[in-house]
């Protein structure tokens, strides 16, 4: 088994959004990120994220490129207690 571990896009600060989406410059290099991975044919399974919007975002770009085996990314993430 493999795991890669990726870090999301830059967000948007809190008080631009309180939910903290990509920001225009985050999506692009999440974009760019995808376009550079998927030569590399890594035969994914599944894309996990938290439950953060940032990370759903980046997923959902990554998912988009990479098409991993068992589609759309899933929140695995934390919940708060």
């Amino acid at each position: 088994m493999h795991l890669y571990l990726v870090q999301h896009g830059a967000a948007k600060s809190e008080a631009e959004d309180p939910h903290r989406g990509l920001t225009n410059e985050g999506r692009r290099d999440v974009e760019r990120m995808a376009h550079s991975l998927a030569p590399l044919r890594l035969g994914l399974d599944r894309i996990e994220h938290s439950e953060k919007l940032r990370a759903r975002q980046t997923a959902e770009i990554l998912t988009a490129r990479l098409r991993p085996a068992k589609g759309h990314p899933r929140d695995c993430g934390p919940r708060p207690a």
